[in-house]
Formats: structure tokens, sequence, C-alpha cells
């Protein structure tokens, strides 16, 4: 296992507590309130409450843990924004019929394709740039910048072993662990909410559990992106009032760091909380089953905001 004797480790209880009392800070119930009564009386079907699972193990990235991590940590860092407007028109990054970051992760696989390492992607990101690899994505300027400190520069290192630590020594992923990627990474993970961050952990955490290797996500929280505050919705969990709920539904934009942007995202991670006490099951099992039953949201709008941490 990698050495991460000279990072700085918080403790978990400490970083979540720090990260569930900046979504209290942020919480707006008149525009964003959370049905606490709904969740109390909520049941689903306990079976589906898992970590997700990679399919990484089956795959030469996945040959190794230390590879796995960084396969992982670089893929997610481009994690975010799959639409855009044109003339105002809302339009999904998609392709023969695969949308969002399904599509970004078959492009990125695709080019990333039968080995360990970055080589072959690396090679294929200078020869054809962003969109040489992923077509026309949202965000093209954002993401080769992300890119582009992701395989050039030497801040994974420390990275890996400190998350490799964690695993070997821990047998835990804690808000803790995502504050270190947010700091050895900012450019593609800082964010308020570690949203990118825990999702990482979480797939790592998976593919972990592929290999045998059991990590504890359970001081996690539910991962505040676009999608699932949709589906948190769509379920009557979330309840957002009439003017703000006209704005979303109309695909007008919600500025990053705005009180509104804020108000959702608080509110996704405290339901979360909430639902993880309820249910019995840690958040990130949670987080899996709203991502994975989004069908459920139909129709229902997610709110449109340009950034580059979901």
């Amino acid at each position: 296992m990698g050495s991460s004797a000279s990072l700085p480790r918080r403790t978990g209880t400490t970083a979540r507590q720090r990260l569930i009392e900046r979504a209290r800070y942020d919480y707006k119930p008149e525009l964003v309130r959370i049905n606490d009564e709904l969740i109390k009386e909520l049941e689903l079907p306990g079976g589906e409450l898992k970590l997700m699972s990679t399919g990484l193990a089956q795959k030469k990235a996945g040959q190794k843990l230390s590879s796995a991590i960084r396969y992982t940590l670089i893929r997610n860092s481009l994690n975010f924004q799959f639409w855009d407007l044109k003339d105002d028109k809302f339009v999904r990054y998609e392709s023969d019929r695969v949308v969002g970051a399904t599509l970004m992760r078959r492009q990125f696989d695709l080019h990333w394709g039968d080995e360990e390492g970055p080589t072959r992607f690396r090679e294929a990101f200078v020869e054809r740039g962003i969109k040489g690899i992923f077509g026309d994505i949202p965000a093209a300027r954002e993401r080769t910048w992300i890119l582009e400190d992701a395989l050039f520069h030497q801040f994974w290192f420390p990275a890996v072993g400190a998350l490799e630590w964690s695993i070997g020594e821990v047998g835990a992923f804690t808000v803790g662990d995502a504050e270190i990627i947010a700091m050895m990474l900012p450019s593609g993970y800082r964010d308020r909410y570690l949203k990118k961050a825990q999702l990482a952990l979480m797939e790592i955490a998976g593919y972990c559990a592929e290999i045998g290797i059991p990590v504890d996500c359970s001081e996690l929280t539910l991962c505040a992106d676009y999608q699932l505050p949709r589906v948190l919705r769509a379920m009557g969990i979330l309840e957002y009032a009439p003017e703000f709920a006209a704005k979303v539904d109309s695909q007008r934009l919600i500025e990053k760091d705005s009180e509104e942007e804020r108000a959702i995202r608080a509110a996704t991670v405290l339901a979360g909380d909430l639902l993880s006490s309820v249910l019995g099951a840690p958040a990130a099992a949670i987080d899996n089953f709203l991502w994975t039953h989004r069908a459920l949201a139909g129709n229902t709008r997610f709110h449109l905001t340009m950034t580059t941490n979901y």
C-alpha cells in the first residue's frame, strides 16, 4: 500500500459533520423543503440498497488497486454537466441513443483501451483533443483544463497513496478522504459538497467489493448533483416552492453558488442523511438506488446550473 504520511488526515466524523453543517446553513425550506414525514413512512426494497457495481475488476485498468483508483479519479473528474443551452434551447449530450454520463464513460473506456495506465488515453487527448475523444460534449474548455491536470501533473501519486491507506489500514472511506481528493486535485474536485470526490470513493468501494476487499462507506453523504434531487422531488421527498418550481421546470438557469443552487444541494444532502437513518442503510447505497432508479422521475425536470461540480 502507498504511504500517506505526508498528507494531513482528518477524522471522518469531523469532516462529515462539517459538510452536514454546511448543508444546514444552506438549507432554505422556503425554496426547497424536505418532507420528513414522508421519509419516515418510506419503504424501499431492502435488497436493492447496496453499493454500485463497476465491472472494473474485469478490465485491465482494474488489475491493480492503484491503477483502478487512478482510472476512477481521472474519469470522475470529467463527470459533470452533460447538457447545454444552444440558442436558448436545452440539448443533451447524446449519441446513438446513449445519453449523458453513460456516453461519456463509453467514450472514455473506448479511448483508454485495454491498458493498465492512461498512456493510450493521454496520446489520444494530445492528438485529438477533448472533442476528438468525446464528440460534441458540453463545457469542452473546462474539461480540457481538468484533463490536462489529470494527465500531466503528479498530484495523483499522494492522492492514490492516501486512498490505498484508507482501504488497507482503515477499511473505510470518509468525507475526510473526499477532502483529500479535492485538496490534491482541485481543478477536478474542489466543491462545496464534494460531489464528484464522494462519487469516486463510492465507485472505488464498489470495485473493492468486486475483488473481495470490503470498504465501509457509511460516513459518506448523498451526492449533491442534479439527477438525485430530481428523483427525490418526483418521489415527493423534496418540495419546491411554486415560483422556484416554475423556474426549474421552464429550464431557466440557476446560477452557480447562488442561494437557489445551494438550497437544492443542501436539501439533497440532508434528505439523504434522514433517509439513511430511517432506512438503516448508508447514504452511498441510497445514492446508488436513486441513480439506478432515476427513471422513477419520469418527465420531472432537473435544475440547470453550469458548473464543473456535477
